[in-house]
């Protein structure tokens, strides 16, 4: 035990509280990325034997989904009733989407390794629903938010890459919301009404002229 840890008692055997993990192992998240954040840094920082992590998560990877999930969490939500329709709604919480994406830029790679799903985002049921009242199938819904989910994926790590001033950050984000709003609008009027084909197990041996 290091002279720290036997000074504030935080040692193996510390009580340690779970939010201060994740809030302390996303700052280290935020600042290195994922090669960044050990146990042993973690409990460098805070300052705790590694072992004392074990009381609240079974591994490294469990932090950092615990992490991930604080992260989406972030995501601003606003009430659905102060916009035009629901499909600004969805756009509105596609960009504070993106923006937190951009706060945790490992947060993609958690995404994309399926560490993290995304349809634990919270407007998930609530998107199906609209898409319902559309007159979307309901087989036709996950496809189409996992289309619409891959765009703000996809811009959030392309913008990540690259260095903006701010002009060209706000036009981006200006081009950003015109595109996710084009894909939503075709999707929804594209898919609408639109039912998979029932198979009519006595076409093939009709004529052609019989067949409707």
């Amino acid at each position: 035990m290091t002279v720290a840890q036997s000074e504030s008692g935080r040692g193996a055997h510390a009580r340690i509280d779970r939010g201060e993990v994740v809030r302390t192992a996303m700052a280290i998240l935020r600042e290195d990325g994922l090669p960044g954040l050990t146990m042993r840094r973690l409990a460098t920082t805070m300052s705790v034997d590694p072992a004392a992590f074990y009381h609240h998560f079974r591994d490294k990877a469990a932090i950092v989904r615990a992490v991930g999930r604080a992260a989406l969490a972030e995501i601003d939500i606003p009430p659905e009733d102060g916009y035009a329709s629901w499909r600004e709604w969805v756009v509105e919480i596609g960009g504070n989407y993106r923006a937190v994406l951009l706060a945790h830029p490992y947060l993609c790679a958690l995404i994309v390794d399926g560490d993290v799903p995304w349809t634990s985002l919270p407007v998930y049921a609530a998107e199906r629903r609209h898409l319902s009242a559309e007159g979307i199938p309901d087989e036709l819904h996950h496809g189409l938010m996992e289309t619409v989910h891959c765009y703000v994926l996809g811009a959030s790590i392309m913008h990540a890459k690259q260095s903006h001033s701010r002009a060209e950050a706000a036009a981006a984000e200006q081009l950003f919301e015109l595109g996710l709003r084009a894909l939503l609008d075709g999707l929804v009027e594209r898919l609408r009404s639109r039912r998979t084909p029932v198979a009519d197990p006595g076409a093939a041996d009709r004529a052609p002229s019989e067949l409707p």
